[in-house]
């Protein structure tokens, strides 16, 4: 891997996150780093306008942005997932999300929904969120994290209804299940009403990127129902991922990159 684009990549990353501008002082040591090696990379993104220079201070330029522009409209999953989605509701007649994973908050973020045909039916919106540790898409969306992160997530876990799982071993343990079986369940665990099952959306590399997930009135889900649904939906997950060849350039996935090249340039900061 080439080193110094490496950290030129991490320090623009660092800058879009911040949000505000930053000095090099500041910037080199969140980002550990000496501050000659901070400077130089900031001044070589400024003459390449990723980056402003005001008052010695830097910030993301809206280069950054225009390109993410083009990045989502060419690849962006929600246009991949709707054919899907579509299908899905035509042949189970129930609501259909396509969510992630805010790993911050630990929830879950609506990116697209398609709303059952049904005069009943669960409501939910698009930038929407919910818990993740309670609901059937940040069940499998959890379920490919890492075990630091899983335990992390066990110990804030609130209970919304009397079938929410809190008991940080069970969780863990439903998290297992669900990442062997490749599908989640919810059952009333967010809303006493509601139940609902995710499958996993796969990026050409194998990273868990979104998950699609159907959610109706609990007694709409009955087991003979489940069982359809459940084949349905992991077939139209699959069906997406298999559109993702090869990897899918998604925001979640360059992040996740970024932040294992961060945790590298760090141990190499001294060169």
């Amino acid at each position: 891997m080439e080193k110094t684009l490496a950290k030129g990549l991490i320090v623009l990353e660092a800058l879009i996150q911040k949000g505000e501008p930053c000095g090099v002082s500041d910037l080199a040591v969140a980002l550990g780093m000496s501050k000659s090696n901070a400077h130089r990379l900031l001044n070589t993104l400024v003459e390449t306008g990723f980056v402003n220079a005001v008052d010695g201070r830097y910030e993301a330029s809206l280069k950054v942005w225009e390109l993410g522009t083009h990045v989502i409209k060419n690849y962006d999953v929600r246009d991949l997932a709707r054919p899907a989605m579509t299908r899905l509701v035509r042949e189970t007649a129930e609501g259909v999300r396509l969510t992630v994973l805010d790993p911050k908050s630990l929830e879950v973020v609506y990116i697209d929904k398609i709303d059952s045909p049904q005069d009943v039916r669960p409501f939910s919106e698009i930038g929407g969120r919910a818990p993740a540790h309670c609901t059937s898409s940040g069940k499998i969306l959890l379920a490919y994290q890492d075990e630091r992160f899983i335990k992390r997530v066990s110990r804030k876990m609130k209970a919304y209804t009397q079938w929410t799982i809190t008991d940080p071993d069970a969780f863990i343990r439903e998290l297992k299940k669900a990442r062997a079986d490749g599908y989640a369940l919810n059952s009333r665990e967010y809303s006493p009403q509601v139940s609902g099952v995710a499958a996993p959306i796969f990026d050409g590399d194998r990273n868990v990127i979104a998950s699609l997930s159907i959610a109706a009135p609990a007694d709409r889900m009955r087991p003979n129902v489940l069982k359809k649904v459940v084949s349905i939906l992991c077939d139209a997950a699959a069906s997406v991922s298999a559109r993702m060849q090869p990897a899918f350039p998604n925001v979640v996935h360059l992040s996740g990159g970024m932040s294992q090249l961060r945790r590298k340039a760090k141990k190499s900061s001294g060169s």
